[in-house]
């Protein structure tokens, strides 16, 4: 799995559930080493982004959009 920066987080007697990290090419190239055992089902989630700090992306997406957030006490709903 260290070859393809995956980690196993999941693990029955039959089944594992296996996390990977990368560009397209090496997760390809670990489907591909996976095949032979079968795959039963894949999610993928493409490019994800996520916020440093102790801002939240919505919180900071919502901010800059002037749109009134739970946190500013303007809203009355939760994001």
């Amino acid at each position: 799995m260290e070859t393809y920066d995956a980690v196993i987080v999941d693990e029955s007697a039959e089944t594992l559930t296996i996390e990977a990290t990368g560009d397209a090419a090496k997760i390809s190239d670990l489907l591909n080493a996976l095949e032979r055992f079968g795959i039963r089902e894949l999610a993928q989630s493409g490019l994800v982004g996520i916020e440093r700090g102790n801002r939240s992306l919505a919180e900071r997406t919502l901010s800059v959009q002037s749109i009134p957030t739970a946190k500013s006490g303007q809203a009355d709903y939760q994001n």
